[in-house]
């Protein structure tokens, strides 16, 4: 059975687009309704609908609905203050590209209601805006008053319709939803259905959730896709090591085995050119040395001062 995808214009009938407070009961998954149609559509030999087994998706979420709905009212049951507290919490919303160029948008979350007893009772949502469409095969034939008929043979294919395309408008709408910052952003290609999340490091904080979300909603698929905005963060400047004191030994010198690499531009020098131009230093700090003690001789002694025999005191006879 071969699966092919369609994307079409904003459908009115998305559950999670309408807030139910002023309504009555309201399908906020209605891809479901949406999956049998197609099949209510077909008629077996008998006349009857196509037959169409419901997948355990289904059956959990006819279940969900038997709890919070009140059958004397048909409406979701309200809480203690009269308002009807059902609502679709989306807590992940994916930004995919289709293989023919498109962009779509899914989300997935959480339906919340409460039952008889006001208890809350969640329902795991998953792509409401998109549901398959079952393509049939069909046959033409002769009925008992030699009528040519079209007659169904059975399913043959299907194909994904998305219903929601990608536009700063629907995605305000997915994004209202929210209920706070805990929310994934994912980008996803059709072509290799590999998911890549919306990354809030580098360029965006941790906690920078409208930040990560305007650049999800304004940048270009690929650039968020291939994480090109972590290219883009500017790098911290590294600072150069600070130049340590020299230090001279005044007898001695010290050897390494590193090898002295010549600036960029400046030739290389021969060993008996760093042994020359060392010997060199040396000799002359030796000679600041002696020039040093030798001025240091020549100053006059201040710290003596001649005494005289007049200072001198003199004897009481």
């Amino acid at each position: 059975m071969s699966v092919a995808s369609t994307t079409t214009a904003a459908s009115t009938n998305l559950g999670f687009a309408i807030n139910p407070k002023d309504t009555k009961y309201f399908d906020f998954v209605s891809k479901f309704k949406k999956e049998a149609s197609y099949f209510e559509k077909e008629r077996t030999a008998s006349g009857k609908p196509w037959p169409r087994p419901k997948s355990p998706k289904e059956i959990e979420y006819d279940n969900f609905l038997a709890e919070v709905i009140d059958p004397t009212t048909g409406d979701y049951y309200l809480d203690e203050d009269g308002v009807i507290p059902a609502k679709y919490v989306v807590d992940m919303i994916i930004r995919q590209k289709q293989i023919d160029g498109s962009e779509v948008l899914l989300s997935q979350g959480n339906l919340i209601a409460l039952d008889y007893f006001k208890d809350r009772k969640v329902f795991r949502v998953d792509k409401p805006e998109m549901h398959v469409k079952t393509i049939f095969d069909h046959k033409r034939e002769l009925d008992k008053k030699r009528r040519i008929i079209r007659v169904t043979k059975g399913p043959i294919g299907s194909e994904e319709i998305y219903e929601m395309p990608f536009t700063p408008e629907n995605l305000d709408k997915l994004w209202s939803r929210k209920r706070d910052g805990n929310i994934q952003l994912i980008v996803k290609s059709q072509l290799n259905a590999e998911p890549h999340a919306l990354e809030r490091k580098g360029i965006l904080r941790a906690n920078d959730v409208e930040g990560a979300y305007n650049l999800f909603k304004t940048a270009d698929f690929d650039y968020l896709y291939n994480w090109e905005y972590q290219k883009d963060v500017p790098k911290p400047a590294i600072e150069p090591p600070k130049a340590e004191p020299l230090l001279v030994a005044a007898a001695t010198t010290t050897t390494t085995n590193h090898e002295l690499k010549p600036a960029q531009g400046e030739e290389k020098l021969t060993d008996k050119e760093l042994n020359d131009m060392m010997e060199s230093d040396y000799n002359a700090m030796v000679q600041m040395e002696k020039d040093r003690v030798a001025l240091e001789k020549a100053k006059p002694d201040t710290n003596k001062t001649k005494i005289n025999d007049s200072d001198s005191p003199k004897k009481v006879k």
